[in-house]
């Protein structure tokens, strides 16, 4: 084909924090060779646009072969990691279709493996995260509905099922990301409810998903499937199976889509939102690749 000229924007030079606009001056120099990936090609117009900072300058490894970050950025209208405030709409994009492709890849592997032990399949478990602000010491209401609280192995748990809750009728997924690296994945449509904390003592109880930072609280949130009805239009009801995520009165908070929620409060969560427990710099996606098959996967 002979070589191409390719435009890299500059937003897609290096990642700053805190929306910081890049000076490209004081990221590359004239004549300078850089590694580049592709992400779009406009044959029509025979433009190509391509990106310097989902490729490791040091190696040209591709840091986000998924393109997970790249296609909810580009899907977000600009704004950083907005991971889809309106929510429900379409997966879209090539690298959603290579994310669906791989989700049947990863059926086998995670056939047999509970994610409560807080570790990958042979794995000893997750190393403890990055240092940070420990949690507080919270002298407030013990928890969420109190008075029907129950135990797990001698631990009380802070919360219970309600009334509503269901399997999930789709595959929804959370990605989970540390900077740019996806860590793991987490297949939600396994259970009706996961407990996110750092209570290691759960560890065998099933549904729970270890949050190691420091101000992560014990047991800091729920992800929770709910049989929910909406107006069909026609004066009746559709009735659906919705995720929901509830802070469980963490000392640091829940954030979603990078607003902290009240606790206590069930938040429907839809395709490419973001949740962060605490102060934890990891972030969890939120997928999902249509409806459950007839063997349950």
């Amino acid at each position: 084909m002979g070589s191409k000229w390719g435009l890299v924007h500059y937003s897609q030079i290096c990642e700053k924090s805190g929306g910081e606009k890049v000076e490209v001056e004081d990221e590359v120099e004239l004549g300078q060779e850089v590694w580049v990936k592709v992400l779009s090609v406009d044959v029509e117009a025979q433009k190509v646009g391509m990106s310097m900072k989902y490729v490791d300058q040091a190696t040209g490894e591709d840091k986000d072969m998924l393109q997970v970050k790249y296609t909810v950025e580009k899907e977000s209208e600009g704004k950083r990691r907005g991971f889809g405030g309106g929510g429900g709409g379409g997966g879209g994009g090539r690298g959603m279709n290579d994310i669906y492709a791989r989700n049947k890849r990863e059926e086998e592997e995670y056939a047999s493996h509970s994610w409560g032990g807080g570790g990958r399949p042979g794995g000893a478990g997750e190393a403890a995260e990055e240092e940070g602000d420990p949690e507080e010491r919270n002298f407030g209401l013990s928890g969420l509905l109190a008075k029907e609280t129950r135990t797990f192995e001698g631990v009380e748990l802070k919360f219970i099922e309600p009334a509503e809750a269901r399997m999930p009728t789709l595959r929804w997924r959370l990605y989970e990301f540390k900077g740019d690296e996806q860590t793991r994945t987490l297949h939600l449509h396994r259970l009706s409810c996961y407990v996110f904390g750092r209570d290691r003592s759960l560890n065998k109880f099933p549904g729970f998903v270890a949050t190691d930072h420091p101000s992560c609280s014990k047991q800091h949130a729920v992800i929770q499937f709910r049989l929910q009805a909406r107006d069909d239009g026609q004066g009746g009801s559709i009735q659906e199976v919705k995720p929901y995520v509830l802070d469980l009165q963490s000392t640091n908070g829940t954030h979603l889509n990078g607003e902290r929620i009240e606790d206590q409060r069930y938040y429907e969560l839809k395709m490419k939102d973001m949740i962060k427990f605490g102060n934890s710099t990891r972030e969890y996606i939120v997928m999902h690749d249509g409806p459950i098959d007839a063997q349950g996967v």
